[in-house]
């Protein structure tokens, strides 16, 4: 379910249902204390709305929504044998006073998909379905599985929850500072998936892309003030920005160097700028923020030859003082050799060997370095060293063209 507008003028019932579906699986997961009551009831009020709107949507659509889903959860709840704990659960609901402590459902939503109990894969499983409203067969292809394997994971994430006894009502502010950076990952990673997916279903890339671009804007909203929530979204909308250029008509990936700049979304890049403009330089910054200003370096260069490789090199020793890790050394020494000479940094690179041999871009980045200081035979050797580590057919072919090109 795409995300790319919110309320505007003329709403088809698409736009209706991304973005009503996760605030009426909130509302009414707070209201009931029952996730999956809550998505039977939104897709039940949804399959109505879909049959009565043929001839045009009512006055306010979230309303009707929200209405038809809990008087579903209601006539549920009454058929069921415990009608009367549920109906006690009701009634212990906050008064309005009480409420300003708890934090919007939304995000108490977002905060039940990520909460510890769950692995990595079942908090991204189920914040795709739950908030995102995508379907179990749209994550199943998304993540490259069936959809009864799908359907399971997702069933068993919610047991889980309901094991717990976790109720989407008991978020609190404490709450959100545990898990924000949780939820940011799961975010980060949707992200990933559609951006490095090595799948050629271009239309699930881009739309787990899209997804993820969403849940970014929609944490920002639900959780203001807070930088890394702003890094993460200008992250996200400036690495996506480049998402037409970063493919040539075969499929193969292009690099950075060779993009075809004009093809940069000018919309998404003012998104991650306005986005930079909310990041409160009085706080000290943390790993998405730096992403997203070594990001906007990339998009702000007219040209490759004017990328600021200083600004970025400092960006990135700044991310290792935070956190130290191969993949942000290996980078931090691709701006370096824009600054120095390159056969002096490939002897930094080489240092990385025992942590990174089986990363295929350590090999590519060698192959280039070596390339770009006029030693063909070790790019050769380093570019042949990577294929053997991908099963991507498409980076595989784009390895042989390098090495096609040299020889």
């Amino acid at each position: 379910m795409g995300h790319s507008h919110h309320i505007g003028q003329s709403m088809d019932i698409a736009e209706v249902f991304a973005n009503e579906w996760h605030k009426i699986v909130a509302t009414v997961s707070r209201d009931f204390g029952d996730i999956e009551l809550a998505e039977d009831a939104a897709q039940t009020a949804f399959s109505k709305a879909h049959r009565l709107w043929r001839s045009g949507l009512p006055k306010n659509p979230g309303a009707w929504l929200t209405t038809t889903a809990r008087n579903y959860a209601i006539d549920t709840v009454r058929r069921s044998k415990n009608y009367s704990d549920k109906l006690a659960l009701m009634r212990d609901q906050p008064g309005p006073d009480e409420a300003n402590e708890l934090l919007d459902p939304q995000l108490s939503l977002l905060l039940t998909c990520c909460h510890p109990a769950l692995n990595l894969e079942s908090q991204v499983a189920l914040t795709l379905r739950l908030v995102g409203g995508l379907t179990t067969d749209q994550i199943a292809s998304a993540f490259r599985v069936d959809s009864p394997t799908m359907g399971k994971r997702l069933t068993r994430a919610k047991n889980k929850i309901k094991a717990a006894g976790i109720s989407v009502d008991s978020a609190t502010h404490e709450t959100l500072l545990e898990r924000v950076e949780s939820i940011r990952n799961v975010i980060y990673l949707i992200f990933n998936e559609g951006y490095a997916s090595n799948s050629t279903n271009e239309l699930i890339r881009g739309s787990l892309c899209d997804e993820a671009l969403w849940f970014a804007q929609l944490l920002c909203q639900l959780d203001p003030g807070v930088n890394e929530n702003y890094g993460l979204q200008a992250l996200v909308a400036f690495n996506d920005s480049r998402r037409n250029a970063r493919t040539d008509r075969e499929g193969l990936p292009v690099l950075l160097e060779d993009q075809d700049r004009t093809l940069w979304n000018p919309e998404k890049i003012g998104q991650g700028e306005s986005c930079l403009r909310h990041l409160n330089r009085q706080q000290p910054f943390g790993p998405y923020s730096l992403q997203s200003l070594i990001s906007y370096e990339h998009v702000a260069a007219m040209s490759f030859e004017d990328t600021n490789w200083q600004t970025i090199y400092d960006l990135y020793t700044l991310l290792l003082t935070i956190e130290p890790n191969p993949i942000i050394q290996l980078n931090q020494y691709v701006a370096l050799s824009y600054l120095e000479n390159t056969l002096g940094v490939l002897d930094k690179v080489e240092l990385l060997e025992t942590e990174l041999s089986d990363y295929l871009y350590w090999h590519t980045t060698k192959a280039q370095l070596f390339a770009r200081a006029g030693q063909v035979g070790k790019a050769v050797e380093c570019y042949q060293n990577a294929v053997a580590l991908t099963s991507s057919e498409s980076e595989h072919r784009w390895i042989r063209r390098q090495i096609d090109k040299m020889t």
